[in-house]
């Protein structure tokens, strides 16, 4: 038996995303965001966003992702 294991994302697909992000924050005017693992925060730092890290709950922390989500909730 084999495991689904998901290749983590490549830098062009990172790259490819923000504008995305960033387009869709704007058009919401989201004024929190939130970067799913260091490689999102990365990202948007490059951009110049300053966002909230969330541990990526794939790498092995879904308790500490959920804490930490909550709490950026209150």
């Amino acid at each position: 038996m084999t495991k689904n294991i998901e290749a983590p994302p490549r830098a062009s697909e990172i790259t490819q995303g923000t504008p995305i992000a960033l387009a869709l924050s704007a058009a919401f005017q989201i004024q929190t965001i939130v970067a799913v693992g260091r490689k999102a925060q990365e990202a948007l730092a490059r951009s110049g966003v300053k966002a909230i890290p969330v541990r990526h709950p794939a790498q092995g922390g879904s308790r500490i992702f959920a804490t930490r989500l909550a709490q950026v909730q209150e």
